[in-house]
C-alpha cells in the first residue's frame, strides 16, 4: 500500500508560476478587447445622438439650442457624465441634452411647441448616457441655423478625456483620440 503524500511546496509554486505566465500573456488581449468594445459603444452612441438631432431638426426646423426662452443662445449640449477637458475653448454656454431631446423642458419653461406642423415629437432619445469613459458627449449647436454652412459636432473626448478637436474644425483633429460625427 502506498502512502499519499499530498502536494509539495515546490509543486504549488510551479503551478502558481504557470498561472502567472498565462494570465500575463492573456491580460493584454483582454484589455485590448475591452478598449475595442468601448470604442464601438461610443461610435454607436454618437450615431444614435446624430439620428436624434437630425430627427429633432426635421420636426422643429432648428437644432436644439434654446435657453431661457431665447432661441439660438446655447453653444453646446452635454449628456450626463463629467465634463471633458478642453471644452472651455468651445463657444457659448452649455445646455442639457435631456432637456431638449428626452423631455422638452429647456430652461425657464421655454418648451418647444408640441402641436402643428413644426413641433417637438420626441422623446428623441430613450436615455441619456455618458461615454464609455464616464465623460459627457458634446453636441455643438453654435451657429447651426438653416443653411449657414456652419457645422456642428456630436463628439466624445475619447479615452484621454480631453477634447482636442475645436468646435470650428471641419474634421476630428489628427493628433487626438476624439470620436465624433460632424453635423451639417
Amino acid at each position: 500500500m502506498t502512502k499519499d503524500r499530498g502536494v509539495t511546496l515546490s509543486e504549488i509554486i510551479l503551478g502558481l508560476a504557470v498561472l502567472a505566465v498565462l494570465s500575463g500573456a492573456l491580460a493584454p488581449l483582454v484589455f485590448q478587447q475591452i478598449a475595442k468594445a468601448r470604442l464601438a459603444r461610443a461610435e454607436r452612441d454618437i450615431a444614435a445622438l446624430a439620428e436624434a438631432v437630425t430627427t429633432f431638426r426635421e420636426d422643429l426646423k432648428t437644432y436644439p439650442d434654446r435657453s431661457g426662452g431665447t432661441p439660438a443662445v446655447l453653444g453646446y449640449l452635454l449628456t450626463t457624465g463629467s465634463t471633458p477637458g478642453g471644452i472651455a475653448s468651445w463657444a457659448g454656454p452649455a445646455g442639457s441634452v435631456a432637456a431638449h431631446l428626452l423631455s422638452n423642458v429647456p430652461p425657464n419653461g421655454a418648451a418647444y411647441p408640441t402641436t402643428g406642423s413644426v413641433a417637438w415629437r420626441g422623446a428623441y432619445i430613450t436615455e441619456e448616457n455618458a461615454d464609455p469613459w464616464g465623460r459627457a458627449y458634446v453636441i455643438s449647436t453654435a451657429g447651426m441655423r438653416g443653411d449657414t454652412g456652419i457645422f456642428g459636432w456630436i463628439i466624445s473626448a475619447g479615452p484621454n478625456g480631453i477634447l482636442e478637436t475645436d468646435d470650428g474644425d471641419a474634421e476630428i483633429s489628427s493628433n487626438s483620440d476624439d470620436l465624433g460625427i460632424r453635423l451639417r
